[in-house]
């Protein structure tokens, strides 16, 4: 069985079956059957009717096959053993400790008192460590001990699988390819694995620009370079699949953006060799980026400006935005010698226009305008593009006035997809508040905070609110619009109540990797137990060495913060699992934060974040995976190895193989008066926990509380196109749910 194609479907809560041998015929359920469906209860699924009778009818290699690449999905052979035993018990340790233990390293005529020599060399001075409690040095980081034990059977919510074929996979692919909102880590990963086993579908239409560079470049690498051509609408188009094939980014983000960030993440600047280390990284980071291209390439994108239906002078003002990167460009890539070719004279006007600035700027017009406060003029100029409008919408409104402003808005509105009218419809509120600080995305994924715009502590309270008012009015007119346009279905629709607490995913480009996990950034999960488990395991499949990894949390309370890290392992409330800093060779290692919700409620704590650090220079290791567990009934930790996973109780986990390096991820966050987890995806340039700010963190909460639920959104579209909810989902002609199947099918009707 494909192993590619089983990890595809499985992130898609699906076993996959080859249709060959996929018998769905109702029969006698064999033992081989009962006994894999039992196991996978143990550990938190289920299966369907249909996948269970396609199982009584496959060979007992092949569900023993199915059985150990889930088990490898799941890591369930992995290290999941922590550096304390039994830490659910503090070890009653302080810095004292530590330093006591430290001097008599460093210090020759403390060797004689007695103590312990571990084998890592550190010695361990008596009654500071109790090194019973531990399976490895605590001064050190390292583990002498591993265990590929879990804990099974301890959860009370299972995930149902269903069965795919080929034809199911078929499927996914295209709704991937035609998705209306950008893909996350699971995703992508999906989809250049489907487009490997089964080419690219016909007559598709790809609506999100991240995703027609992978079909773009999956095309070229094929040599189908004519069709490849058909998803390259304007230079930016190519810039970003260029790009993207060079960084692994599929936005555009700024070569020296990216050295900077590479540069940061080269330790701590107390270090005596801190400035030398970061500009040796900087100087390897730009040899990376430098440009290479073969001839073939070269002449293919020559011959892509050629026949490209955009106007020379619309051409080069696509450029404009990226004209640096695009110097770099045109000299790898060799364009001015094929602009001197006849059989190149567009090109060559392009480039000729380009060098010498001969074109004008459309973005530059309207800002003109606005600042001249030519009212007429700049709303003309909008109005020409209405995506662009919708972007400056709040901006326009402050400059020129909200009435004017929004009247043009909605005469240019059914040009406007829906996803851009929900984006300004859930953050009128937040962008238009004179007293909120906004959490801002950049483009290579970190997150920065700034301050209100001046214009809006300028502008009277009432003008704001009717602002604001008149703005998510405005969406919501246009996108029962856009639903009603599409005709009146009637019938009745379903819509899972737990759809209400989840987002609409647009707008944020995910970028970890949650696989059956997804949801969209802002979901709210609620907690079942008293009890929430922090995990993180790094290291899978590399050799031992020093990768230090670090779990902790930001316990926020009204007037102060309390931290649960490597630092302080046992804050109220709270208790840390102990520090690892040397990974052993290939099965990683693990961390647990394990929180008491009625403790923390009881000493007036708000909120908990959880974050996943890189203390070691370079960034979170894309190994990294993390999330959280949760039961109603006690979940167990071993005495003798101190392992605390079930993947059974595991609510939420992602991996951390994102597009660009940054030091934190802010990856949850507790609310502990409606005891519900927020799945935040922040990232963050800090190495540990006690130099972040909560603030930052409570404003892109802010930011993800405002976004509009699917729930909501459905019964928009119910609403607009005559459908009736219903609360029986076995007599609606349409249903949704939690499912991956269900968002992909939302995402379409953006």
């Amino acid at each position: 069985m494909d192993t590619a194609l089983f990890k595809t479907a499985f992130s898609a809560k699906a076993i996959f079956i080859p249709a060959d041998r996929a018998d769905t015929t109702p029969c006698e359920a064999t033992p081989q059957a009962t006994a894999f469906t039992a196991a996978l209860v143990k550990i938190g699924y289920t299966v369907n009717e249909r996948l269970f009778h396609a199982l009584c009818h496959i060979s007992n290699e092949e569900i023993a096959e199915i059985n150990l690449m889930i088990e490898n999905i799941l890591g369930l052979h992995l290290n999941w053993m922590p550096m304390i035993r039994n830490w659910q018990t503090p070890v009653g340790v302080d810095f004292y400790d530590s330093l006591i233990a430290m001097f008599a390293n460093v210090l020759p005529a403390l060797k004689d008192i007695p103590g312990t020599t571990l084998p890592c060399g550190h010695f361990i001075p008596e009654g500071t460590f109790p090194l019973e409690r531990y399976n490895g040095c605590p001064l050190c980081g390292r583990t002498f001990a591993v265990s590929d034990y879990t804990f099974t059977g301890q959860g009370t919510k299972l995930k149902t699988l269903s069965l795919w074929t080929e034809t199911d996979l078929r499927g996914y692919e295209r709704s991937l390819i035609e998705s209306k909102t950008p893909l996350e880590g699971a995703q992508t990963e999906a989809l250049k694995v489907l487009l490997e086993h089964f080419g690219l579908p016909d007559e598709i239409d790809i609506k999100i620009r991240e995703t027609a560079a992978i079909v773009f470049l999956y095309l070229a690498g094929k040599n189908a370079c004519d069709r490849a051509a058909a998803f390259v609408k304007s230079p930016a188009d190519i810039l970003r699949a260029l790009w993207f094939e060079k960084t692994g980014c599929a936005r555009i983000v700024r070569p020296k953006d990216i050295a900077a960030r590479e540069a940061g993440n080269t330790g701590y600047r107390w270090q005596p060799d801190y400035n030398e280390r970061k500009e040796k990284k900087r100087s390897e980071t730009a040899e990376s980026l430098k440009l290479k291209y073969g001839r073939s390439m070269c002449r293919f994108v020559a011959t892509l400006f050629e026949q490209m239906q955009m106007s020379a002078q619309d051409m080069c003002e696509n450029m404009h935005p990226h004209r640096g990167m695009w110097v770099r460009f045109i000299r790898a890539l060799r364009l001015t010698e094929y602009a001197r070719r006849k059989e190149f004279p567009k090109l060559r006007e392009v480039l000729d226009r380009f060098y010498r600035g001969d074109y004008p700027v459309w973005a530059g017009k309207v800002e003109t305008a606005i600042l001249s406060k030519d009212t007429i003029l700049a709303l003309r100029l909008l109005s020409e593009r209405p995506g662009a409008f919708a972007r400056r919408l709040f901006s326009s409104m402050l400059h020129l006035g909200a009435s004017s402003v929004v009247d043009a808005f909605i005469d240019a509105g059914e040009h406007i997809d829906i996803r851009l009218l929900l984006t300004l419809d859930m953050y009128a509120d937040y962008c238009l508040d004179p007293d909120t600080e906004r959490s801002v995305r950049l483009p290579g994924g970190a997150t920065h905070i700034i301050p209100p715009s001046k214009y809006l502590k300028e502008t009277p309270p009432k003008e704001i609110s009717a602002m604001t008012a008149a703005v998510k009015e405005a969406c919501k007119a246009l996108i029962s619009r856009h639903f009603a346009s599409r005709g009146e279905i009637g019938g009745t629709v379903y819509i899972q109540k737990e759809l209400f607490e989840i987002p609409v995913p647009v707008g944020e480009r995910a970028q970890s990797n949650s696989g059956a996990f997804y949801l969209p950034q802002g979901s709210r999960i609620p907690v079942e137990g008293d009890n929430i488990r922090l995990f993180m395991h790094w290291g899978e499949g590399l050799p031992a060495q020093h990768l230090d990894m670090d779990l902790s949390a930001i316990i926020s309370y009204p007037d102060h913060t309390d931290n649960c890290a490597y630092y302080d392992l046992h804050p109220l409330g709270a208790i840390h699992s102990g520090d690892i800093q040397q990974i052993p060779d290939n099965v990683g290692a693990a961390e647990y934060i394990e929180l008491d919700i009625p403790a923390l409620s009881a000493a007036g704590a708000t909120h908990v974040a959880f974050i996943a650090s890189a203390y070691t220079a370079g960034g979170v290791s894309p190994t990294v995976k993390v999330g959280w567990m949760d039961s109603c009934y006690t979940m167990k930790v071993d005495n003798e190895t101190g392992v605390a996973f079930d993947p059974s109780t595991v609510q939420f986990s992602t991996r951390l193989d994102t597009e660009t390096p940054y030091d934190s991820i802010v990856f949850g966050v507790l609310d502990i008066k409606s005891r519900q987890v927020i799945w935040a995806e922040m990232l963050l340039n800090a190495h540990i926990a006690r130099n972040i700010d909560m603030k930052q963190i409570a404003a892109h909460i802010r930011k993800l509380e405002h976004r509009i639920s699917t729930g909501e959104l459905l019964a928009m579209r119910a609403e607009a196109q005559g459908q009736t909810i219903t609360d029986k989902p076995e007599d609606a002609d349409e249903t949704f749910t939690t499912e991956p199947a269900s968002f992909a099918r939302v995402a379409a009707l953006l």
